[in-house]
């Protein structure tokens, strides 16, 4: 198989939204990067500007009929491969993460009586590969690519901020500093080298969309043209009987007879032309079982300025188990080359025969090559990210405050309500006139009254709830150690912070001084 290879590297973050994200303020984007978006740069690139002429021969042999074929870039895995969509058919217990059992290839039955009671769950981790071992027992690794939230602000009129006109939306997409891994194929080697040409000098290429907000740029390096290379590593133990065939990419295909996509690959495989002992047959494949997921795939036309029709797609990952025919076999030999379906030229439509072959497969713990690069947002995106982790700062600290008033242990030994109520008007008054002064105040004008006495005597937590008093009104930043679970939970998003000023840590001062005197109330009124 003629194949150029190449490595995509991150400079920014790269957003190709993907459709269904739910919240109409917010763009998600794919965990990889889409072999049309590889081709509509290289185009771009290739036409330096000008208009491509669709009637050309050598232009639609390059990008349009599928003779060269655009895959899909994945996660480049640290020994330099290109790494491929977890198996739907792997499974682990649930709160385990190893070992992974292939339902494609083992059966409940196969199972022993203590793991056929255990509860399953299908692998989350997107990409893996795989690999055999010294002993060789079949390996895995997974990897999750690593994605950045940055939040922006849509106005109708730019030059006029008002609230009304401003919407706040957000976008979930790939982080910069990471490595994924590109491949083209062709079905002439002449063909390798005319995009080989196009990415000389490792271009910086543009991928997806927001270019100007900060996102997309690319670096490509390392091409090199491979002889038959191999998109995956197959087996030669066999299946037992039975052929497997997982998608390495989506899929898009239609029923024969009424044109509708669907969400099984035997009418891609119903008839196949070409072979020379079957150039007529039929194939009917038997299936046994599947492990199915769909989605809607679409796109957007930059020249057209129209978005794509949308279609119905078998996801990557997506596991189909047949039973064992050499007519089968040999259509699914043809295919791998070619690929399945519809828009292969977009990468659509691979597929691998008997990739896995262990029932049961040891995960290895990753290695994390390429950390990506740490960011900081800065300008408008940095003010309104602040003003989120303050707000989930204060929903931590609300639940650290309730708890806290929970734990103490308050000791009336006769205190009258009214000294404590008098207590919470000067809270709250300190509290909004800013000032913790205003309970030492009170306090010092108790001096050799009666009042003195009952708050001396009264204890919370074998202290004198005078003396807590004292030290929680004059120091009220210790509040930050009293409520340091509530600190605790709060992250940092893009290098922002939670911003603990002294007048919040006032403010949560008074409110537990506040809570505490209103605990003691209550206590009072139930034992009545």
């Amino acid at each position: 198989m003629n194949a150029l290879t190449f490595q995509i590297h991150l400079l920014e973050p790269v957003l190709v939204t993907q459709l269904g994200g739910g919240d109409p303020n917010s763009a998600v984007g794919f965990n990889f990067i889409p072999g049309s978006v590889i081709r509509g740069a290289l185009i771009a690139k290739h036409l330096h500007g000008a208009k491509g002429d669709a009637t050309d021969a050598d232009f639609r042999r390059l990008f349009f009929d599928g003779t060269v074929r655009f895959l899909n870039a994945y996660p480049r895995f640290q020994t330099g491969e290109r790494m491929l969509p977890t198996p739907l058919s792997w499974h682990v217990e649930k709160d385990t993460e190893e070992p992974v059992y292939d339902f494609a290839i083992i059966d409940d039955r196969d199972l022993k009586d203590d793991e056929s009671n255990k509860v399953w769950k299908v692998v989350n981790e997107p990409f893996c590969w795989i690999w055999d071992d010294d002993e060789g027992k079949q390996q895995t690794e997974f990897y999750n690519p690593v994605t950045q939230i940055k939040i922006h602000t849509a106005r109708a009129d730019r030059q006029n901020v008002t609230e009304e006109g401003s919407t706040i939306f957000r976008y979930l997409a790939l982080d910069s500093g990471q490595d994924f891994a590109g491949v083209v194929l062709a079905d002439n080697s002449s063909d390798i080298d005319c995009i080989k040409d196009i990415l000389a000098e490792n271009p910086i290429l543009g991928f997806g969309k927001s270019h100007l907000a900060g996102y997309g740029r690319v670096k490509i390096d390392t091409v090199k043209p491979v002889e038959g290379w191999k998109e995956y590593n197959p087996t030669d133990d066999g299946m037992g009987g039975n052929i497997v065939v997982a998608l390495l990419s989506d899929a898009i295909v239609r029923d024969r007879k009424t044109g509708a996509h669907v969400a099984s690959i035997e009418q891609a495989l119903v008839r196949t032309r070409g072979l020379k002992d079957h150039s007529n047959s039929d194939i009917r494949p038997d299936l046994k079982k599947a492990f199915v997921h769909t989605r809607v795939r679409g796109g957007f036309n930059r020249t057209w300025n129209l978005p794509l029709p949308q279609t119905l797609a078998i996801r990557a990952g997506s596991v189909f188990v047949y039973e064992a025919d050499p007519v089968l076999r040999n259509c699914l030999e043809t295919l791998e080359l070619s690929g399945i379906g519809e828009k292969r030229e977009e990468g659509f439509g691979r597929i691998a025969v008997d990739w896995s072959w262990a029932g049961k497969i040891n995960v290895e713990p990753p290695v994390p090559s390429n950390p990506p690069a740490s960011f900081k947002l800065e300008g408008e995106s940095a003010e309104l990210t602040l003003i989120i982790v303050n707000r989930m700062m204060r929903a931590n600290l609300d639940q650290a405050l309730v708890k806290k008033i929970n734990e103490l242990s308050l000791d009336r030994k006769g205190m009258h309500n009214a000294q404590l109520s008098r207590m919470r008007v000067i809270t709250r008054r300190a509290w909004s006139e800013n000032d913790a002064g205003l309970i030492l105040q009170h306090l010092g004008g108790m001096e050799k009254k009666p009042a003195e006495r009952q708050f001396k005597n009264a204890t919370i937590d074998g202290e004198s709830l005078y003396k807590w008093l004292e030290e929680r009104a004059g120091k009220p930043n210790s509040i930050r150690g009293l409520l340091s679970e509530g600190f605790d939970k709060t992250p940092s998003v893009g290098g922002i912070t939670p911003d603990m000023t002294d007048d919040l840590a006032l403010e949560y001062t008074m409110r537990l001084i506040d809570g505490v005197l209103h605990k003691a109330i209550k206590l009072e009124e139930a034992n009545k």
